[in-house]
């Protein structure tokens, strides 16, 4: 939510007594960042009731962190209280109209705490696992601060970029007209922490980068183009660096565009495309990047493609005309964030999460895709929250063979086949997502059509001003189905 020097933002910090010396980085990181902060350092016993200041507390304040530890889940009576609390207030708020200014952030303190599956699939902060740096940007962002590279004080971004040293090689086709005249030839001689600055032309070269550089198009950016058949343009191992302002084709094999699998570099500014696999594929734990403002188009087999436990943010970017899916993510652990992409003219869906695929993915807007906006199967767990998710030729959203998660607050419209449809596997087993204050309206058939042993929880919805009505919910399927102050 948007704040001013004279409107702080305020935050319940829900935790353990136990944890008090432990939460003191967190409010030293919230101090620093100038935000108001309930902390109780009051020991309160399993049995007793919320008092009326805590209870106002909570209440009045638009972010609660929850401090997950190895303390809490020996005994969550207190902090599952507070939390139920909270989650009272954001429907309270959603029925005052104000369902974006109530934001739980689950926050691991310690590495003896197991994450839960509905904290794996919100926004939260592994402050256990993650350096100092690297959680505070997060939590700078979660609290709508901005971004973590405009911050004061250190933060995740400083884990991207390279450690600049000041030395930059030029790279030029033309000989004598730069240090090198291939690419290969410049990251090879470079030290870690340069810049490599590349000069209009073509280059046909396969890269690999396993050292902290940044790579950089020099001039506009569809002046300088690397492409490569039969290998991935760049494959991407180091800590950190750059990859920015270039075009880059893959022109064919089972290969992506860029191959990361390892590190958190940034890719930005640029055009890329794939004939081979997607055009970014993000894989395997160390994989972190963030992927901003770039063109990801025309892969044949989708535009980014996270699995094997890859993470990173995804955000401000231009997804289209890819198969397969605009964005797809695969696999338990694989969990990327998602923000304010347009992600368009799919030639299939413009969002898939699938086999226990879980992640973050809010305020894009998914549109004129050929299949669904997003699809979710196979215990898929995302969250997908404030999206725009219209004009589909199928349904916004689909949900099937156990698909799981959250979806809130978006707003679901003029989809060719309907708003939502759910439904269960070939087995009998149905998905259970979470559907709650969506605007679900003008889709060409029902706002929400549940069948085959499908199921979830759906509430406070806006339902209205569907050609074929609110609902289609078959017989098998009813007794899976809790409906709670809908629209209708």
């Amino acid at each position: 939510m948007p704040t001013t020097a004279t409107q702080p933002v305020r935050v319940f910090i829900s935790h353990s007594h136990d944890d008090n010396p432990a939460c003191a980085p967190l409010l030293a990181a919230l101090t620093a960042l100038g935000v108001d902060y309930w902390f109780d350092t009051e020991r309160l016993d399993a049995g007793t009731n919320l008092s009326t200041r805590i209870q106002a507390a909570i209440t009045e304040r638009d972010y609660f962190i929850r401090v997950c530890s190895a303390a809490v889940q020996r005994n969550p009576y207190w902090v599952d209280l507070e939390t139920g609390a909270f989650r009272a207030s954001q429907a309270q708020a959603s029925k005052a109209g104000r369902p974006h200014q109530r934001v739980l952030i689950p926050f691991i303190l310690d590495s003896g705490y197991s994450v839960q599956p509905f904290e794996q699939a919100v926004l939260y902060i592994d402050a256990a696992h993650e350096s100092v740096a690297i959680w505070t940007g997060q939590l700078r962002r979660a609290l709508g601060l901005g971004d973590a590279a405009t911050a004061p004080h250190t933060t995740g971004a400083d884990q991207h970029r390279a450690p600049t040293s000041g030395a930059t090689r030029v790279v030029d086709w033309r000989h004598g007209a730069g240090d090198h005249t291939t690419i290969s030839a410049a990251l090879a001689a470079a030290q870690p922490g340069e810049r490599i600055l590349i000069r209009r032309g073509v280059y046909t070269e396969r890269l690999t980068i396993d050292k902290p550089l940044e790579l950089v198009g020099d001039g506009d950016r569809d002046d300088v183009t690397i492409e490569a058949s039969d290998a991935s343009v760049i494959r991407w191992s180091a800590a950190n660096g750059l990859i920015a302002n270039l075009t880059l084709r893959q022109l064919g094999g089972t290969y992506y565009c860029v191959d990361i699998s390892q590190g958190a570099p940034d890719l930005e500014d640029s055009s890329l495309s794939s004939e081979g696999r997607a055009c970014i594929g993000i894989h395997g734990v160390g994989a972190r990047p963030r992927v901003r403002r770039n063109r990801i188009h025309d892969s044949r087999q989708g535009g980014v493609f996270v699995y094997e436990q890859g993470q990173g943010l995804i955000e401000d970017n231009d997804i289209f005309a890819n198969a397969v899916a605009g964005i797809y993510i695969n696999g338990k652990g694989s969990a990327p964030t998602v923000r304010r992409n347009c992600i368009h003219d799919g030639k299939e869906r413009g969002v898939l999460v699938y086999k226990q695929g879980q992640g973050l993915i809010e305020d894009n807007d998914i549109f004129a895709n050929a299949l669904s906006g997003v699809e979710i199967k196979e215990e898929g767990a995302p969250t997908v929250r404030r999206n725009r998710i219209h004009d589909g030729r199928q349904y916004g959203v689909s949900v099937w063979e156990q698909g799981q998660g959250l979806i809130e607050d978006n707003n679901i419209f003029a989809n060719t086949f309907g708003g939502i449809v759910i439904s269960g596997a070939t087995t009998a087993r149905y998905g259970t997502p979470i559907v709650r204050r969506n605007r679900i309206n003008k889709n060409a058939r029902q706002g929400i059509y549940v069948f085959a042993n499908g199921g979830g929880v759906f509430e406070l919805n806006d339902l209205r001003d569907n050609t074929q009505g609110a609902w289609f919910i078959s017989d098998d399927s009813k007794a899976n189905v809790t409906r709670r102050d809908n629209q209708e």
